[in-house]
């Protein structure tokens, strides 16, 4: 088989490279631009539908904790105790894929120093 090499072969590196970034377009029309690796809340901000942009199970960092991106309809939550007060953050996604933050600014009890 002959190898090809060329204007073929750059070709078909570009293509790779696009298919191992995914650009998905969201309800707003804006496109959905997620670096790979962890993500922060402004990397998929509030509202962002994460069925289009294949944002589910990714990991967020929410404050100082990192969640995964839960199915729509469902959420996940985490709650850090301490001896004198708590700290919490969630994720939910509605059913429709829009996904929304809380946390970690609710604290409860005494406030750390």
């Amino acid at each position: 088989m002959k190898q090809r090499t060329g204007s073929y072969a750059a070709l078909t590196g570009l293509l790779l490279v696009a298919a191992a970034s995914p650009i998905h377009a969201t309800d707003s029309g804006q496109a959905c631009h997620l670096p790979p690796g962890w993500l922060t809340t402004t990397d998929l901000p509030e509202g962002s539908d994460v069925i289009e942009c294949d944002a589910i199970a990714r990991i967020v960092q929410v404050g100082d904790v990192s969640l995964p991106v839960p199915r729509p309809g469902t959420g996940i939550s985490i709650e850090k105790l301490y001896p004198d007060y708590s700290e919490s953050a969630a994720i939910t996604v509605d059913s429709s894929g829009a996904i929304e933050y809380e946390g970690p600014g609710g604290t409860t009890g005494a406030e750390q120093n």
